[in-house]
């Protein structure tokens, strides 16, 4: 005969699922840590990964705007280009002035060398 009492008996029952749960767990627990081991390395891969993206995008940053400033520097330096440009075209210009006057000027002075020649040239044949 059983001298169990209901209690006695649902403790033990209870037991007997505890042990069998705690089985289950632990063989849970066996089977995941070499994937929880493997998903750690998986992270500390992904961390370092995204230290180095961190790092790259903070040269890129530094490398844009550098760029910026050269490319401030060059719009300046193309402006100053622009009013070199146009002072040499008006420089330019004044002396195609010059040149011109030069032109008439030598023009006017083989002229006057002209009569001169002329002159002294009459002079030497009698004529005043």
């Amino acid at each position: 005969m059983n001298t169990e009492t209901p209690e006695e008996k649902l403790y033990r029952l209870i037991l007997a699922d505890l042990d069998e749960q705690t089985k289950i767990l632990r063989d849970f627990q066996s089977a995941v840590k070499p994937v929880i081991l493997r998903l750690d390395s998986d992270v500390a891969i992904l961390k370092a990964d995204v230290a180095e993206l961190k790092t790259d995008v903070a040269e890129l940053k530094t490398d844009v705007a550098e760029l910026k400033t050269d490319v401030a520097e060059l719009k300046t330096d193309v402006a100053e280009l622009k009013t070199d440009v146009a002072e040499l075209k008006t420089d330019v210009a004044e002396l195609k002035t010059d040149v011109a006057e030069l032109k008439t000027d030598v023009t006017e002075l083989k002229a006057s060398v002209g009569r001169i020649e002329t002159l002294l040239s009459n002079r030497d044949n009698g004529y005043s």
